[in-house]
């Protein structure tokens, strides 16, 4: 057993939001020693930040849409189950040669919250995030807006944080208004089996795969000052990353003479750390055999450490590469 896997922790999405919070903490902390700022400066900044973003149609549209998933997918559900397209409360997905239904995954009381945040997962919401981050930014840069944010009195790392600061709560809201009807209504519908808090687990890793996205965005509209140029390469860096996921998981390294075997045994640790991975860390959930399309293989999902670092290295490291561009930036 490998250390990672001698590690892992079903609750490990606690601890790294806990991070998150003495992060943006000590950030402001210091600051506040450095330019004189008060704490009530910066709540001014997040909530001008906030009501900036929620003035924006497709931030209300992202909401509404979160919203509808939950709601939805719980009384979907169980159509599906009333209307006899269900039997023995699984799901029937296809035929047998013998005629016989295959199930495929049972309806219990979690089974909403599960459709549910795959569906928002399934790139929905990290498209609207994508578009918040750049636009946030990149947008207010070319519009000549953000030099009137410049002009509180909140130091240049703070008013990036309080844009942060305000994504991420959207990101926080959005996944709240998915769960709390999706779990009131499962509650009514489908009553016993599953497991509600482990699902919710899941929820809540998906709020941080959602930070790593909107961290990843506002860096690069920092950098590029376009948002075309942002959500174009949010997309190219995904594409590439999981291209060479695919490439290196098809390749037949296990098949090299003994001499060389080190190489199959460094491309099995470094696949794990890759962004298409860490993306998926949400699914540590899961505790039904998955098919990886990397490996062609069936696996077990787990909460995966090594997808875990990646995502927190990616916020980390987004967020100083933003502060620190922008500080030398000119803004007319």
């Amino acid at each position: 057993m490998s250390f990672f896997e001698a590690l892992q922790p079903v609750h490990a999405i606690l601890v790294v939001q806990l991070l998150l919070l003495l992060l943006s903490g000590a950030l402001t902390v210091r600051n506040q020693h450095t330019a004189g700022m008060t704490g009530a400066n910066f709540v001014s900044a997040f909530l001008a930040e906030w009501h900036k973003l929620m003035s924006r149609i497709f931030a209300r549209a992202g909401l509404v849409l979160a919203l509808l998933i939950g709601i939805g997918m719980p009384p979907f559900l169980y159509l599906l189950k009333w209307g006899g397209l269900v039997a023995g409360n699984r799901i029937w997905t296809e035929l047998s040669p013998e005629n016989e239904a295959i199930p495929w995954t049972p309806i219990d009381m979690d089974s909403g919250l599960i459709y549910a945040l795959w569906m928002r997962n399934f790139f929905i919401m990290a498209a609207f995030l994508i578009l918040l981050a750049s636009v946030s930014f990149a947008g207010e840069f070319k519009a000549k807006t953000l030099r009137e944010d410049m002009l509180r009195p909140v130091p240049r790392d703070m008013l990036l944080l309080a844009k942060w600061s305000a994504l991420v709560a959207w990101a926080a809201l959005a996944l709240l208004l998915t769960w709390l009807p999706c779990t009131l209504e499962s509650f009514v519908l489908f009553r016993g089996g599953g497991n509600m808090l482990l699902v919710t687990e899941g929820f809540m890793a998906s709020w941080l795969v959602d930070v790593s996205i909107i961290s990843a965005g506002l860096f690069l509209a920092v950098l590029t000052r376009s948002v075309p140029i942002t959500l174009l390469g949010l997309i190219f860096l995904y594409g590439a990353d999981y291209g060479l996921s695919v490439s290196l998981g098809l390749a037949p390294t296990h098949m090299l003479p003994d001499d060389y075997k080190y190489i199959n045994t460094a491309k099995e640790a470094f696949l794990p750390f890759t962004y298409s991975n860490a993306v998926e860390f949400w699914q540590g959930y899961n505790t039904e055999p998955s098919r990886d399309i990397a490996t062609l293989g069936d696996k077990l999902s787990t909460w995966s450490l090594q997808g875990l670092s990646t995502l927190l290295l990616l916020i980390h490291a987004s967020m100083a590469g933003a502060v620190l561009w922008f500080r030398r930036m000119d803004v007319p």
